[in-house]
């Protein structure tokens, strides 16, 4: 009789944090690069404060991808530990 784990479905969701976290990374550096490029168009004190409120939303992007990090990383750690926990069962039933 085997015993056995599928840590597909937690695989296949740390690839889906993987992709979203680069997505971000790539979508914010976009983002405010076009903000930055807007200067050569608009230039200002409305410009500016544009600039600035953007900027304000940095912190909460940075945020979410550490967060979503934080998740993939803790579905790595399951994913091991529950491959080792099916070892020290099977171990412990001689399978």
């Amino acid at each position: 009789m085997d015993f056995a784990t599928n840590s597909g479905l937690l695989e296949e969701l740390r690839e889906h944090l993987n992709d979203a976290i680069t997505t971000i990374i790539e979508e914010e550096g976009l983002i405010f690069s076009g903000i930055t490029d807007l200067k050569e168009s608009w230039d200002g004190q409305s410009y500016e404060a544009f600039r600035e409120k953007c900027e304000t939303y940095r912190p909460a992007m940075n945020s979410l991808i550490s967060i979503l990090e934080a998740y993939k990383d803790m579905i790595d750690k399951v994913i091991v530990e529950s491959d080792q926990l099916v070892s020290d069962i099977a171990t412990q039933l001689h399978i």
